[in-house]
């Protein structure tokens, strides 16, 4: 087996991996206090907050790296950190909502099918890069619908600090 077909399989089973793990059942919730009570304990518990601004911030360094052009073991290096912490925030579903559950599990497969697409691609200007964006694009607009959808269920912002701050 190739050094890049090994890269390949072993991005496949990632994504899949994610995915996966993200499809748990989770009774569904309707708005309410028992919902809401529940769905509070989970973001606390979880530190959905952190994990939504972790997700942000590594989105934003490798976007950063891209329009500064850094080099091809920069750019993976972040990759390899938004598909750790992409992974990280799956183990936390199901939540206690199932359309949340939902929302989510598609933003961390989309983000982490982005982080792998990163990690693979030749240069920052490569299709595969291209698709990278979009997939982490779309991954990011996801992740805006969980925030919306706990935010709804909880009558609570969900306040999240992101930071961007690269070494120049």
């Amino acid at each position: 087996m190739t050094m890049n077909s090994k890269s390949a399989l072993l991005a496949t089973l990632c994504v899949a991996a994610v995915v996966a793990a993200g499809c748990g059942s989770a009774a569904s919730t309707t708005p309410g206090t028992e919902a809401s009570n529940a769905l509070i304990q989970w973001t606390s518990l979880t530190h959905f907050d952190q994990v939504v601004g972790d997700l942000q911030n590594d989105t934003a360094k490798i976007n950063e790296s891209i329009v500064r052009s850094r080099s091809k073991l920069t750019l993976q290096t972040l990759c390899g950190i938004l598909l750790i912490d992409v992974q990280t925030a799956n183990n936390n579903l199901p939540t206690p909502d199932r359309t949340a559950t939902k929302l989510a599990a598609m933003a961390y497969g989309d983000l982490g099918a982005g982080a792998n697409q990163c990690f693979s691609a030749a240069t920052v200007h490569s299709p595969e890069m291209v698709r990278s964006t979009a997939s982490r694009t779309k991954g990011l607009i996801e992740l805006a619908q969980t925030v919306s959808r706990i935010e709804e269920v909880t009558g609570q912002p969900v306040s999240t600090t992101t930071t961007t701050t690269l070494a120049p």
